[in-house]
């Protein structure tokens, strides 16, 4: 059998697989693809991470306070409102109706985010995974304790009595106020907040642009033309130009975020976090998309 012969048996296994899970999960082929880029672009940090010099790697992306992290991943979210307003003013403006339906996808993709992230009747849901695991903040430095009892006018005298350090390992229980006091989060497992911003803001974004350009040809090339055209206006600063080319074409905005996100998820999969952590991330992102997007889909058919 010859080669050519071999790689057609290959992709026609892959081809039946492929439709067997499109079928299962009642996802389109392209929404299958979308759904596990995250899972292959944090196997293949993780490959290039074992097959890495041993040695300390210190480079731009290593530091957590590059700019891309700071400015983009640390805001991520509000990027992502942002750039996917401009996309459906775009669209509306060229007389493109937006279906309530995925206004609806957002909002509940906005309140996943923002229970596992931000606050869940007290703590997000990372911070409760992390501190029932036995997670804690450590290593706070002792102005910043006192500092943060202080806030406390009730307890002050209790606390003058005790080691300051301890008590605030027991008060403070969420990750970002460890952090403002500049104390470390240690001890529990920490799902990866980074993989689960990266991974379902890639997936919600990339589904919603597929949904809203389904119904043109020559996507692919159009858009390769589309960005080239882009690229030369901004080389010749014809920065107008290219304003007006945004304007028509504003999935490139979302394209570029979504390169991002998913660069952005190669180097969290390489540089941070154990795999289990990073796994376990990327389950909670999964499980907001499956609920959104997926089981619709199954309460439909039943009803």
């Amino acid at each position: 059998m010859d080669n050519t012969a071999t790689y057609e048996q290959h992709l026609g296994i892959i081809n039946s697989l492929a439709k067997r899970l499109s079928s299962i999960s009642r996802l389109a082929l392209r929404e299958l693809v979308i759904l596990l880029l995250p899972l292959v672009v944090l196997m293949l940090g993780q490959l290039i991470y074992l097959f890495s010099p041993s040695e300390e790697v210190n480079n731009y992306f290593t530091d957590k306070r590059n700019l891309v992290n700071m400015v983009f991943v640390k805001n991520g979210w509000g990027w992502n409102l942002i750039i996917f307003t401009i996309f459906c003013v775009a669209k509306l403006r060229k007389g493109v109706k937006i279906k309530p339906v995925t206004i609806v996808r957002l909002a509940l993709i906005t309140g996943w985010w923002w229970v596992f992230t931000q606050w869940c009747f007290g703590l997000p849901i990372m911070d409760r995974l992390f501190v029932f695991t036995g997670g804690k903040c450590s290593n706070i430095p002792t102005i910043q304790a006192e500092r943060y009892i202080q806030r406390f006018p009730a307890f002050r005298e209790f606390f003058s009595k005790k080691d300051s350090e301890p008590l605030v390992q027991e008060a403070i229980i969420s990750s970002s106020t460890c952090r403002s006091i500049k104390g470390e989060w240690t001890g529990g497992h920490d799902p990866s907040g980074h993989v689960f911003l990266l991974s379902i803001s890639w997936i919600f974004l990339m589904i919603e642009l597929t949904h809203s350009l389904a119904h043109e040809v020559n996507i692919v090339q159009h858009h390769t033309n589309v960005f080239k055209r882009l690229l030369l206006t901004i080389r010749k600063r014809q920065f107008t130009q290219a304003l007006q080319v945004l304007g028509d074409y504003p999935e490139i905005l979302v394209l570029c975020l979504c390169f991002l996100w998913t660069w952005m998820l190669l180097m969290t999969g390489i540089y941070f976090h154990s795999m289990s952590e990073k796994l376990f991330g990327l389950f909670w992102s999964y499980l907001g998309i499956m609920t959104v997007y997926i089981a619709p889909r199954f309460m439909k058919k039943e009803s």
